[in-house]
């Protein structure tokens, strides 16, 4: 059994152009809330993103240390062969 995470290679380090844009040119919307929701978007994804990274490294470093337990050869399924 292997376990198999795609990696996620599209945004590897998040959105800067989206912040660039925001900070010299200017925002998205005259609207500040189209501006917050916006903002509050990329943040979000830009988490999701490295919280998936995370989770996706911890699991491969727990499952490459520990993997698939042995059977007990004690066990009763053997046992009664």
């Amino acid at each position: 059994m292997s376990i198999e995470v795609p990696e996620i290679d599209e945004y590897p380090r998040g959105f800067p152009a989206f912040w660039l844009k925001t900070l010299f040119v200017g925002n998205v919307s005259q609207s500040f809330q189209v501006n917050a929701l916006a903002s509050t978007y990329i943040r979000l994804v830009e988490a999701a993103l490295v919280e998936y990274k995370l989770g996706s490294s911890k699991l491969k470093e727990f499952w490459d240390t520990h993997g698939l337990p042995q059977p007990r050869r004690d066990a009763p399924m053997y046992r009664t062969l």
